[in-house]
């Protein structure tokens, strides 16, 4: 992308999107839409890529879209995220809190299949209901 004739860096999002920073962060692709087609109809509408791929932001592969519109043809791309529901396995909570205390939040990271964050949140109690040891519940 170019602005006032230099070449402006690209890098990745956390969720994936390519972006450039000027003096704000701007996402490509919705800075694409905006520069050639006019800003978005309503502030209901999103930057959308029609082919579902988040690298390929080529004008003609996009196009605003109303926010459920854009989820559903992420469904039908097969790029919608999908819900992790490990962190919420009892039995995984059981096995971090057997563990706690007897080597680091990295290894029982490692050894559960877990991030290493979502340890330290069972282990200091920052955990759904759900999750509260036996001896918790009766507080």
């Amino acid at each position: 992308m170019r602005r006032s004739g230099r070449v402006l860096k690209q890098s990745l999002s956390d969720s994936g999107y390519a972006r450039v920073r000027t003096p704000r962060v701007l996402l490509v692709h919705k800075a694409v839409l905006e520069a050639f087609v006019g800003p978005a109809p309503s502030a209901r509408h999103e930057a959308a890529h029609k082919d579902g791929r988040k690298g390929n932001n080529r004008l003609d592969n996009l196009e605003w879209k109303l926010k459920e519109h854009n989820e559903a043809d992420k469904k039908v791309h097969g790029t919608a995220p999908s819900r992790f529901t490990g962190h919420r396995r009892t039995d995984h909570v059981a096995r971090v809190l057997a563990l706690a205390g007897t080597m680091s939040f990295t290894r029982i990271a490692r050894e559960t299949g877990l991030h290493r964050s979502s340890v330290s949140r069972i282990v200091r109690g920052l955990r759904r209901k759900d999750w509260r040891r036996e001896d918790e519940s009766t507080l």
